[in-house]
């Protein structure tokens, strides 16, 4: 109930923040900017945003292999789907399990549960390292480049530090052969509660798997932690696209300060980053001197490409649930003729 009160209450501040920047900012003059509208300049920043997904796709299956899971490459670009939808929705930390580890409990006869869900594990904080890393050069890019004020330098040193704390704490720890989730679960007490120790077992289970990955596949999490770079230059070309259809043609160091903004607003833990997402490209245009109202006009690009993926991941997840549930009754089904039978 309390998460849930949670998740309500940041969603009416995204709509807030949402209704006041649609309100404060020229509609009709965002909208215009797509008058240069170019079918090609849309179609290879669609193609770009497909190769992203692909290249997400293909660390987590990096990492399955190593894991020796052997599930087809289609499947998991499905379920990484579903996860991205959820995440895209409910925002949730990255360290940690997504939607994705529901799917892989159908995956039984393939893969334990508690080794596909190490496997998600593994995959996020891969990319959350991924995403400390850029974050920090984006900070040297600002502090060198631009004047900015002394709040928000300590504002994004803190996070930075935070963020890089967090994930640096797992690393290590896993290295050192320590667990780090099951330990909280003991440390708040709450598996005394019979579900809550259920949980810290099958936990415990799956960051075995995170420790075995970690200590004895440096090279691999190596190669995983370049693959979370590469998605970068990607978004790179992606957003130099997605400039070029609302008529503009920037520079790297333009392009890394919108990217800076975009993944601060992606942090902040309001669904779909209503509104956040929209007043960090503003005000990323503003520090580079450039139109706001056409800040919004890039922030409607990107909201339409994330809604893409989300309803197709909605799609996925809603038919896998809808068969489990088939599966289910149908069961229960074949269990209740038995029982009739046998009366």
């Amino acid at each position: 109930m309390k998460k849930t009160l949670v998740l309500l209450g940041s969603l009416l501040v995204g709509i807030g923040i949402f209704l006041y920047m649609i309100l404060h900012f020229n509609i009709k003059e965002a909208l215009s900017s797509f008058a240069v509208f170019s079918p090609k300049t849309l179609f290879l920043y669609l193609l770009v945003s497909v190769i992203i997904m692909i290249v997400l796709v293909f660390r987590w299956k990096r990492i399955m292999n190593t894991l020796d899971i052997k599930i087809p490459f289609l499947k998991l670009f499905l379920y990484k789907l579903s996860g991205y939808a959820v995440g895209y929705l409910v925002p949730t930390k990255k360290v940690g399990v997504d939607a994705r580890t529901y799917l892989l409990f159908k995956e039984k006869k393939i893969v334990s549960s508690s080794k596909g869900a190490s496997s998600v594990m593994l995959d996020n904080m891969l990319e959350f390292a991924g995403d400390i890393f850029f974050a920090f050069v984006g900070f040297i890019v600002l502090i060198s480049f631009f004047n900015i004020s002394l709040k928000l330098k300590i504002a994004l040193i803190a996070a930075l530090c935070a963020s890089a704390l967090l994930v640096g704490s797992f690393f290590y720890s896993y290295n050192r052969g320590k667990h780090v989730f099951s330990r909280l679960i003991e440390f708040l007490r709450i598996d005394r509660i019979k579900v809550f120790n259920l949980l810290k077992n099958w936990v415990k289970s799956s960051e075995k798997h995170n420790i075995r990955f970690i200590k004895n596949n440096r090279k691999e999490v190596f190669i995983s932690f370049l693959i979370s770079l590469s998605l970068w230059i990607l978004m790179f070309i992606e957003y130099k696209f997605a400039l070029k259809i609302i008529g503009y043609t920037v520079g790297f160091k333009e392009i890394f300060v919108i990217l800076t903004f975009v993944s601060i607003a992606y942090l902040i833990p309001i669904p779909a980053a209503l509104g956040v997402l929209e007043a960090s490209q503003v005000s990323a245009f503003s520090l580079l001197g450039m139109r706001p109202s056409t800040a919004i006009a890039l922030s409607f690009i990107v909201r339409a490409r994330d809604l893409v993926w989300t309803i197709l991941g909605l799609t996925v997840l809603y038919a896998h649930s809808a068969s489990s549930l088939k599966d289910y009754f149908k069961k229960n089904d074949t269990a209740d003729r038995r029982g009739k039978g046998r009366a």
